[in-house]
């Protein structure tokens, strides 16, 4: 018996000089394989939206085309290609899928609006919160599934197994659960309060992307320039 409690003593005091070691060597601590969402220093990329300048009217509740950072409103030229902040995001390639996920509940508020046409005339551009701009970005950026976008097209005008849209308006072409409104926000004291929608559309997003159902692609609008 006193040959056994030694025994369990001597490893006892084994496995508390091993924790000691695993929780204060430096080259262990290196070796930690950081989470696949962590991206060093992410959160400079969403600063770098929240400081854009005069964006202006980017979004329109006005029952057709609902308008996007991507081409900001009246261009021609999709002029957010050279916008370094909204590039550096792009150019992350798939790195960047964690960045915007994990920025969609953020609710500085941007230099970007939302304007309604067609409704209250005398109705106020409402601010829009860097979270929305960065699901802007994401529905740009991820290759196109059934589980994200709405697939409404007739079947002759289907190309191959993605999702086809002809919907206009806010979030016509996204399925319920992964988009929310510019305005999912209650202002408060000139700060944005989220809705729980934002939570919810935050979360099937984070789901989507661990369950590795979300691929980057370039997006589509700057490959035609």
């Amino acid at each position: 018996m006193q040959l056994r409690a030694s025994w369990l003593y001597n490893m006892t005091f084994i496995s508390r000089i091993l924790l000691v070691l695993v929780a204060t060597s430096p080259l262990l601590a290196q070796s930690v394989v950081k989470p696949k969402s962590a991206v060093h220093g992410s959160r400079r990329y969403v600063d770098a939206l929240v400081a854009l300048p005069n964006l202006g009217p980017v979004y329109y509740d006005d029952g057709a085309a609902d308008g996007t950072i991507m081409v900001p409103t009246g261009r021609q030229v999709p002029v957010a290609r050279h916008l370094p902040a909204v590039k550096a995001i792009v150019d992350l390639g798939d790195a960047s899928l964690p960045v915007l996920i994990d920025c969609l509940n953020d609710t500085r508020i941007t230099s970007a609006t939302m304007t309604f046409k067609g409704g209250d005339p005398d109705a106020k551009p409402v601010p829009v919160p860097v979270g929305e701009v960065c699901l802007d970005i994401l529905l740009n950026v991820v290759v196109p599934t059934q589980e994200v976008f709405v697939d409404s097209c007739p079947l002759e005008e289907k190309q191959g197994d993605a999702p086809c849209c002809f919907r206009d308006g806010l979030g016509a072409c996204v399925n319920k659960g992964f988009y929310f409104r510019p305005d999912s926000y209650d202002l408060r004291d000139g700060r944005a309060v989220a809705r729980p929608i934002v939570s919810l559309v935050q979360s099937n997003w984070q789901q989507a992307y661990k369950g590795g159902r979300l691929r980057y692609q370039y997006p589509e609008m700057w490959k035609r320039q």
